[in-house]
């Protein structure tokens, strides 16, 4: 597997954010393109779509949801931690965007 194989779905909205899936046959990325306000009602919605979208990956065979985000996003790092996401360590074969953190989403 290499970064070469993954596809992109982009242009996925929601009420004030919108995100994309970059995926292959073994991994799935979920990455937050842009929050145009934060609020509770956005973060709740971007909640329910991540846990949605965790539970339809994981239904077909997928075992956890990614995102990698650049280091100088701490807004977007710490963000991605309230919804779930932890630190994760390294993924054989899928090359990052230097100075990146790499994060998994695994359920509730």
């Amino acid at each position: 597997m290499s970064t070469k194989d993954f596809k992109f779905f982009r242009g996925i909205k929601g009420d004030g954010f919108e995100v994309s899936l970059e995926y292959n046959s073994e991994l799935v990325f979920l990455h937050l393109d842009s929050v145009d306000k934060m609020n509770t009602k956005t973060f709740r919605e971007l909640k329910r779509f991540l846990d949605q979208s965790y539970e339809l990956f994981t239904t077909v065979g997928y075992k956890a949801l990614f995102t990698n985000v650049p280091l100088d996003r701490q807004d977007i790092i710490r963000l991605d931690k309230m919804l779930g996401f932890k630190p994760f360590g390294y993924l054989a074969n899928v090359q990052l965007v230097n100075e990146s953190l790499l994060l998994v989403f695994e359920g509730k």
